[in-house]
């Protein structure tokens, strides 16, 4: 009997982790990642460390390509310095696609303005499986930085270290738990860390582990102020580590090896997932991280706002900036979403317009899409109108493609001038703070959710919202949808236990629908999750697409954007990366995960 039983909970047991396995490799978002390719044959060339000798399974590379490699071997470094550091079992030379990225904006620069790379071989030792490696590995880091520090001279350069899955614990670790009296933290500009287990191990397997990341915790807890959202930045004149600039860094759903609800620290600066930082829009793979191009192009970009140049120190002498807070405002423009919500700006953004040039257009529908597929031969001002008291015109979802924008493209106004029979306004206020940026591979693409009840309530002479769509040669699209948001929100429960069974939550939206919000209850642990199946039944003209953008309030830097171009139907998983604070008591209401459905006007789902 008991026999019996113990094979069949055996049997179950392997059918779970196979289909789980199933799921995870073949129904897990596809990787759309493009590959980096090098213009030149690569080039690492050694740099002996002092002190190395302790360690010579371990070793320094610069990295260069062509001509510029007999800069590298005459030892001579102008850029502002970037250490790699591999994580566990990898290779320096998984440098490349990043260090060869900043080597071809350098040379298209004219080397005006550029970046150095380094890389740290740690022999591809598996440190994340056996911790005994780590103390090692982070002693013999603080001697390449020290020599690094040696190569720059007088300019005593500080430098950024970008650490990739347990590289990147390895980083943390060195400007607080090296040094030996020597503050290795002053050479440190920044971190930032890819994929990598941050205030805890993916895997606890051996006390090695534990003691590493608890003496880390108490040396940055000791040195470095917690970062509280909103808060301003700590005085350099404050803790010892607080003038680092932390940023951390997740892969998301496809990284099956370091979970999301890892990749971040209390005591980051800043933490972004690569499937919402603008411009990337994807999940990455653990290893993929480090050859995708839309993240490395990013990463790069972000790394080169921080170069200013030392013309005290020569010509073409180029260092990292040393303020945090301009560190900070770059950190937020390249790897976090740009518009801010709801809050408008303590100084209203005028716009002055010239109707001579411009064509005003008011709609009276409440939902429709333009394109026109030659251009505009003017600029368009599409004018909306505020309605205060009809449930139906509350909210505005409104959504350009292909439009030559600026942060003119969306504003409020009181249109009480008249120009050729056509009403307008002599200026208008920027709504810019409204705006987001839609993901797409394929088009620019621009949208704003706006609460037009508010929004009268708040400035109650306005009379209109405007889009404004400059003149433009390039085929344009433009959609407007004025809506009840109660008849757009649908609540979902999750289930006490399993349930494996399709219901159904949405049977048509119409055409003219292009933003739902679904709002989950319920969803409080990692394990849970939904699987959302978006079937596109009929598009008239346009290609069916859905941008879904999921927010866990409890949260911060964790929203996920999933988008889909071309589909018929596709499936989008819904999930907490980290644990709801309910659990932790303290009688907080539980707050809902929101799903934000945006859809293509035309087609029907």
């Amino acid at each position: 009997m008991y026999t019996r039983l113990l094979i069949v909970l055996s049997l179950v047991a392997v059918l779970l982790f196979l289909y789980g396995a199933i799921v995870n490799v073949g129904y897990i978002e596809e990787n759309r990642c493009r590959m980096t390719y090098m213009f030149e044959h690569p080039q690492y060339t050694r740099i002996p460390v002092r002190g190395g000798e302790r360690f010579p399974k371990y070793a320094l590379y610069a990295y260069s390509e062509g001509y510029i490699t007999q800069r590298v071997q005459q030892r001579h470094f102008t850029g502002a310095p970037v250490l790699f550091v591999p994580g566990s079992g990898g290779s320096f030379k998984q440098v490349r696609s990043l260090a060869s990225v900043a080597l071809r904006k350098g040379i298209d620069n004219n080397w005006q303005a550029h970046l150095d790379y380094f890389s740290v071989d740690l022999n591809e030792e598996l440190s994340g499986v056996y911790g005994g490696y780590l103390q090692d590995q982070t002693d013999f880091l603080e001697l390449c930085i020290q020599e690094i520090v040696r190569l720059y001279g007088a300019r005593g350069a500080r430098m950024f270290l970008v650490g990739h899955s347990v590289g990147g614990k390895l980083a943390q670790a060195v400007v607080a738990l090296g040094g030996n009296g020597k503050r290795i933290e002053r050479h440190v500009a920044g971190i930032v860390t890819i994929s990598a287990p941050m205030d805890k191990p993916v895997a606890l397997l051996d006390h090695y582990h534990q003691s590493f990341y608890d003496r880390i915790e108490q040396a940055w807890r000791a040195n470095r102020s917690i970062a509280v959202p909103g808060a301003t930045v700590p005085s350099p004149g404050g803790r010892p580590l607080d003038s680092i600039l932390l940023v951390t860094i997740g892969g998301g759903i496809r990284d099956i090896i370091v979970h999301d609800g890892l990749t971040a620290s209390r005591y980051a600066d800043l933490h972004a997932m690569t499937h919402n930082i603008p411009n990337v829009w994807l999940s990455v793979d653990h290893l993929c991280a480090m050859w995708c191009l839309q993240f490395v192009l990013v990463t790069n970009r972000f790394l080169y706002s921080m170069i200013v140049a030392q013309p005290q120190q020569g010509r073409n002498s180029y260092a990292f900036v040393e303020d945090k807070r301009t560190m900070i405002a770059q950190a937020k423009r390249f790897l976090v979403q740009p518009f801010s919500g709801h809050d408008g700006k303590e100084n209203p953004e005028y716009i002055a317009h010239q109707p001579e040039q411009e064509e005003w257009v008011e709609d009276i529908r409440r939902s429709f899409t333009e394109q026109h597929r030659a251009g505009l031969t003017r600029t368009r001002v599409q004018m909306i109108r505020l309605i205060p008291d009809k449930p139906q015109h509350r909210f505005l979802r409104v959504e350009v493609i292909n439009a030559e924008q600026e942060d003119d493209w969306l504003s409020g106004c009181a249109a009480l001038d008249v120009y050729e029979n056509s009403r307008f306004c002599q200026r208008s206020v920027s709504l810019v703070n409204h705006t987001l940026p839609v993901p797409s591979s394929k088009f620019d693409r621009s949208g704003a959710l706006l609460d037009l009840h508010e929004l009268k309530q708040r400035n109650p002479r306005w009379t209109h919202v405007l889009v404004k769509l400059r003149r433009t040669f390039k085929p344009v699209q433009f959609s407007v949808d004025v809506f009840n948001p109660a008849e757009r929100e649908i609540h979902v429960a999750m289930p006490r236990w399993f349930d494996y069974r399709k219901r159904t939550i949405l049977q048509h939206a119409s055409t003219d629908d292009s933003f739902y919000r679904l709002k989950v209850r319920g969803m409080i642990h990692t394990y849970q999750t939904i699987a959302l199946d978006l079937q596109a039944i009929r598009c008239d003209a346009v290609k069916g697409s859905v941008v879904v953008k999921v927010h866990v309030p409890w949260a911060n830097g964790y929203d996920r954007y999933a988008y889909h171009e071309e589909l018929n139907g596709t499936t989008v998983y819904i999930y907490p990366p980290i644990e709801s604070p309910v659990l932790a008591g303290g009688g907080k209401e539980e707050a809902l995960i929101e799903v934000d459905i945006h859809l293509t006007p035309g087609c029907s789902y």
